[in-house]
């Protein structure tokens, strides 16, 4: 997902109503390749590696969890990517209720940015029209995608809920990402999608 490892290695959903019914990832049962990433060492007296560990936990197993769901723009598929990720996204959500300003914005925009990865995976499943598609196949793959589109609308509405909140916690606290270029690209991509207004007292002043 587009930004993740720069993110995590820099610093280091679901509505909250769903994520309050989920439990969140078990950190002690994680795929092999995603525990190191999740390791707090024992002499932590501080919640940044906590969170740290559950981010990185969570963006780590988005592929694994991913991989043993069918791909195609059925309901069944859907149903099934909501089944894996729910867990991820209560992890996230919990993050950003529990963290401070700066993790609250790691997590609503790695939230955003899953879910929108999520349906590029599944808006990938249809076939492509080329010069060779007839007509009738034509208006049958674009009938799939609009069906789709329909179906995918919790997902979008999600992300954009999600990046609306980072935009709004960037306005209310100007300086959050001054010092932060991980911060800075999350913000700013925020912005720009939800069209939000920027404050005079910008990022990097």
């Amino acid at each position: 997902m587009r930004l993740l490892a720069f993110a995590f290695a820099a610093a280091l959903a679901s509505t909250p109503e769903v994520a309050a019914a989920t439990p969140p990832l078990n950190l002690s049962a994680l795929p092999q390749r995603c525990r190191a990433v999740a390791m707090i060492p024992p002499s932590t007296r501080i919640a940044d590696p906590v969170l740290s560990a559950r981010v990185s936990a969570a963006a780590c197993v988005v592929d694994p969890a991913v991989a043993g769901v069918p791909l195609t723009d059925s309901d069944a598929s859907i149903q099934a990517l909501n089944s894996v990720t729910a867990p991820i996204i209560a992890t996230l959500d919990e993050v950003a209720a529990r963290g401070s300003l700066e993790w609250k914005i790691v997590a609503l925009y790695t939230k955003a940015d899953i879910l929108f990865g999520l349906q590029t995976r599944l808006r990938a499943s249809l076939p492509s029209v080329s010069q060779d598609t007839s007509l009738e196949a034509a208006a049958e793959i674009e009938r799939r995608q609009q069906a789709l589109d329909r179906k995918l609308e919790p997902w979008q509405n999600q992300a954009a809920a999600a990046f609306l909140q980072v935009a709004e916690l960037a306005q209310a606290n100007p300086r959050v990402a001054n010092t932060d270029p991980v911060l800075q690209y999350m913000v700013r991509e925020s912005i720009q999608y939800t069209g939000t207004p920027q404050t005079p007292q910008r990022m990097g002043e």
